[in-house]
């Protein structure tokens, strides 16, 4: 009996260890999880940035150009703001979403987002939300300063016209955000003095020949900006649109389309001599 009782008991071991290893090969194929559709991942990167969020701050914040214009303000300004607000407020909410990642799988309320679904992962979201604070702070900048001082003349019937436009930026591509503030002339009149409010320094500038041109910098602040700003150059205009690039690539087609995206954008940005 004992004989007849250990081989039952084989029998049934070996009978449950090969359902079980039926059970997890089934599970294993079962867990592959199939790639998100194009659609679906579009709509896991909007839900990143939480619309809901950025709607009531851009209503808060849209108002407050009337006040400043005391009536209404202009469409370009408009757009900015919103564009603008839109990239900043939603590069904070991705940026959330990658920090309380490990939170928002065990709360009930936020098992649904991207993370949390595994629909977006944690670096994709991560570079989203670090590329869309970038591009919100670059366009920021470029709507609200300028590298320009304008020379005008004023003819017999008091009308002002543009002799020349100077450019005081320290390096010839540099995006704009010299923001000229103040001007100085030259007891000889030969040079002009402009103090360059966003880069802590004053451009000196030779007007006594027909063209303009900068001469230098004099700096005015703890770091000699013109020397960042010939380190930061290459980050802005060529590493910068490549991750850009190259970022929405991925979306689109996940690694193959991350690199056509960052090749396509090097042909651009070396082939074009307009600032990315």
């Amino acid at each position: 009996m004992s004989a007849l009782d250990t081989r039952r008991s084989s029998l049934a071991a070996g009978n449950e260890a090969s359902s079980l290893g039926s059970a997890d090969s089934g599970a294993a194929h079962g867990g592959i999880a199939a790639r998100p559709a194009p659609g679906e991942i579009l709509r896991a990167y909007v839900a990143l940035c939480k619309p809901r969020i950025i709607e009531l701050l851009l209503i808060t914040a849209v108002p407050v150009l009337f006040l400043a214009d005391r009536g209404l303000p202009s469409l370009l300004d408009a757009a900015v703001v919103v564009a603008g607000g839109t990239l900043a407020a939603g590069s904070a909410n991705a940026l959330n979403c990658y920090i309380d990642r490990d939170i928002d799988q065990v709360m009930r309320r936020t098992r649904g987002r991207p993370l949390a679904t595994h629909t977006v992962s944690p670096r994709a979201a991560l570079i989203f939300g670090t590329v869309m604070g970038v591009v919100s702070v670059g366009l920021f900048v470029a709507a609200a300063n300028t590298n320009n001082v304008y020379a005008v003349a004023v003819s017999s019937g008091n009308q002002l016209s543009v002799v020349e436009s100077i450019n005081v930026s320290m390096t010839p591509r540099q995006p704009l955000g010299m923001t000229p503030s103040a001007l100085a002339l030259s007891p000889d009149g030969n040079r002009l003095y402009v103090a360059c409010s966003d880069a802590n320094a004053a451009a000196v500038v030779d007007v006594s020949e027909t063209r303009s041109r900068v001469e230098g910098f004099i700096p005015a602040g703890w770091y000699p900006t013109a020397y960042l700003a010939r380190l930061s150059e290459p980050c802005l205009m060529m590493l910068l649109p490549i991750l850009i690039g190259s970022t929405g690539g991925r979306i689109v087609h996940g690694a193959r389309g991350a690199a056509v995206g960052a090749i396509a954008t090097m042909g651009v940005v070396f082939g074009s001599s307009i600032p990315m």
